[in-house]
């Protein structure tokens, strides 16, 4: 075989070079239709067809073929590799119509299109095996894969001309009635040439004759009757199957600059026929499993697609990612239940595709998905006088929460923000509705069992039990005729239940409200012997009314910002070293604590710009606000940021994680009392993975801390195994 590039006479070279190949075509057909139909197992039907060839070349004819296109690829001066291709594209669609022909030239023609098809595809394998030089020419010839289509029109004409003619006016290479096929392997060409030529074509000229044949005869052998073999069926089948996934391969391999338009196309032609597609393919052994990989692929790139999107935005209002989350998963479970049958396999990829969504890490801690679905939950519970929706759909969406929660791998992370969030809504009187916060929290049981919700019901049952509480301190004020001065109600939440902590602000009760906190201790303690109230002044609210003004006003104020205000019943004009005294918190705390009424203008500052120790505060006699008679003075300023908030939850998740693992080790080592180490940590993750998923250096690190303690020890004869330590 000679390498070397020469002039070669494409006319002579290509017409030699097609006859060896028309001969391939029609032995591939001759031998088919000569071989006896093979007894095929009812259990695993045969789905290749076996072609013998009788007419063995001699060794300097069978490297003919492949000399030939060498020779054409490399001829000089100019190679002829695009004129092969298109010569043998020629001759296929010429083989594939000559195919349809007597396909539908029979009655039956089931029969008739397996053996052509079987034929086709054994002899294209051959061809494209021939053509391999031409194949690898073609691939370097391929635009690059990060090259971009520079407008619409040419990702328009790049689809028209893989998969379907070109008009002049589109493309000026081709001309009309003539069919234009994009470079692409043989092997690959002759099978769109089939599914175009052929499969469509019968469908089209036919009325879907095929299809309806092939679908009596799974009817026919699902009834104990078949009528044909079941191999020619399967091979029928297969062609389908064939034609399809070339489509897939030919989109990911060789257009990742159009990937985008494929996409679009396949969903909106595909789905409308996918039933079909599913239940042919599903006949083949492993049939499905390539489109289940496409499919799962295909959602893991629409969520990515959806957090590079909107992830940015989040972290300032979660409603609009989440909810897109949502509705991509809504739109895909109902496209497995209405196309796929709600098919286990279908069902289990749509679940890996979410999982890997939801626990993409970021960055940011807070744009991690388990605080966004909280935040999401809070704005969805939390009164509003924006909301337009109603209960059922309020059901609906927790619901979808609750899926969404299911694929979490840090479900603690989720807890962690939304107890506090709750609390938040619980204290102020924020919920829209006690019934949708326990449906959540069901859900929630529901998924991870009763430990995992058990602090959230007991918020719930210590808001229940203070309003009876309440209830019971009114009625024994009236009846001793106690005067309180002040309207008065108590939250009384039990310590560990809630994600509270103090504020670290010292702070000097007022007089006016001095007597109701030890009435309401002195009732508490007759009923609850032992127990000690932690008061926590910082979470606590008032409302104030203004009286000294031409309008009445109602202020909604910090207990902190009472305590100062109430000093101005005893003077018009006080400094701020005064009132931290009275108040005894320090200057610096004053400072904060007076902004929110400084800024209101319900207070004034008498000399100087700055706020110091030595300023006077002025009550200010000519407050007025045109608008609302109700106001809200903003709370003390935080000192923390939302960035630094999310940070010390997480800091929070990691100690609450070392005890929760350390726990569980005493645990399993108390059952067993004797454990081996890969099994202590296997049995460790088994029973964390409902909240998290450990890692096991952290695993190993808990043991150690573990063995430190006393709580147990490496076995003296194999070390690695632990022994409980009682």
């Amino acid at each position: 075989m000679s390498l070397r590039p020469k002039r070669i006479d494409f006319d002579a070279t290509a017409g030699a070079f097609l006859k060896l190949v028309e001969q391939l075509y029609a032995e591939s057909s001759r031998a088919l239709s000569e071989t006896e139909p093979e007894t095929t197992s009812q259990t695993q039907p045969k789905t290749q067809t076996h072609i013998q060839i009788q007419t063995l070349p001699t060794t300097s004819a069978f490297m003919d073929p492949f000399q030939q296109v060498y020779d054409l690829c490399t001829a000089y001066p100019r190679p002829f590799d695009a004129r092969l291709f298109d010569a043998v594209a020629a001759f296929l669609v010429a083989t594939a119509v000559r195919a349809k022909k007597r396909i539908l030239s029979q009655n039956d023609i089931v029969p008739t299109y397996s053996r052509e098809w079987a034929a086709f595809r054994t002899a294209s394998t051959y061809l494209d095996i021939i053509c391999e030089y031409l194949n690898k020419i073609t691939a370097k010839q391929r635009p690059p894969a990060h090259s971009t289509p520079t407008s619409s029109v040419s990702t328009s004409i790049g689809a028209a001309r893989r998969f379907g003619a070109v008009s002049k006016s589109a493309n000026s290479l081709s001309t009309p009635g003539t069919r234009v096929f994009e470079r692409q392997k043989i092997a690959s060409l002759a099978f769109l040439i089939w599914k175009e030529c052929v499969l469509v074509s019968i469908k089209t000229n036919s009325g879907n004759k095929l299809m309806n044949q092939i679908f009596d005869y799974v009817a026919q052998d699902r009834n104990g009757t078949p009528a044909v073999e079941s191999s020619v069926v399967v091979n029928a089948v297969e062609s389908f199957a064939h034609t399809f996934l070339l489509f897939a391969v030919e989109v990911n391999e060789f257009a990742p600059q159009q990937l985008q338009y494929y996409i679009q196309e396949f969903e909106i032609s595909y789905l409308e026929n996918a039933k079909l597609v599913y239940l042919l393919m599903s006949r083949i052994p492993n049939g499905i499993f390539p489109l289940l990989e496409t499919i799962q692929s295909h959602i893991i790139s629409l969520g990515k697609g959806v957090v590079n999107r909107l992830r940015p935005g989040a972290q300032k209002d979660p409603r609009e990612f989440i909810q897109a989350i949502i509705d991509l998963h809504f739109k895909y479970n109902e496209i497995c239940i209405k196309y796929f049958s709600n098919d286990a396999a279908f069902n289990a990829s749509l679940d890996k595709a979410f999982r890997s969504i939801v626990n993409e890490s970021y960055e940011s801690a807070a744009q991690n998905f388990p605080e966004l679905l909280s935040r999401f939950c809070d704005g969805m519970l939390k009164k509003s006088t924006k909301s337009i929706s109603t209960d059922a759909e309020l059901e609906e969406k927790i619901n979808r929460v609750i899926i969404l929660f299911n694929y979490l791998n840090e479900k603690d992370v989720f807890q962690k923000f939304y107890s506090r969030m709750l609390a938040k809504r619980l204290i102020y009187g924020l919920s829209a509705s006690d019934d949708l916060e326990m449906n959540l929290i069901a859900g929630l049981k529901r998924v991870c069992g009763f430990e995992y919700t058990q602090k959230l019901q007991r918020m719930f049952t210590d808001i229940t039990l203070s309003e009876e509480y309440n209830r019971l301190f009114h009625a024994s004020i009236q009846r001793n005729n106690v005067n309180l001065g002040v309207d008065f109600s108590i939250f009384v939440l039990t310590a560990g239940s809630w994600p509270l902590t103090g504020s670290g602000l010292e702070f000097h009760l007022p007089d006016e409200l001095e007597k109701s906190v030890s009435k309401y201790t002195e009732f508490y303690m007759g009923k609850h012997s032992g127990r000690k109230l932690s008061w926590m002044y910082h979470l606590s609210k008032a409302d104030v009314r203004l009286t000294y003004l031409d309008k009445k006003y109602e202020l909604n104020m910090s207990l902190h910002q009472l305590g100062i205000l109430l000093l101005f019943n005893k003077a018009e004009k006080l400094s701020v070293n005064y009132i931290a005294t009275q108040v005894k918190v320090s200057t610096d705390d004053v400072k904060r604590v007076l902004k929110g009424l400084l800024d209101m203008e319900i207070l004034l500052v008498g000399t100087g710009a700055a706020l110091v120790g030595s300023s006077e505060i002025l009550l200010n006699f000519k407050f007025s606000n045109s608008k609302r008679t109700k106001l809200k003075v903003n709370a003390v300023a935080q000192s923390e940021s939302a960035t630094q908030e999310s940070e010390s939850a997480r800091t929070a998740v990691d100690e609450d994680r070392k005890l929760f693992l350390q726990a569980t080790i005493v645990r399993i080592l108390k059952s067993r009392r004797t454990i081996g180490h890969n099994q202590l940590v296997q049995e460790v993750i088994d029973q964390a993975k409902a909240r998290f998923l450990p890692s096991v250096p952290v695993i190993k690190k808990g043991i150690e801390q573990l063995i430190e303690k006393g709580y147990m020890e490496r076995s003296k004869e194999r070390k690695d195994q632990y022994v409980y330590v009682a």
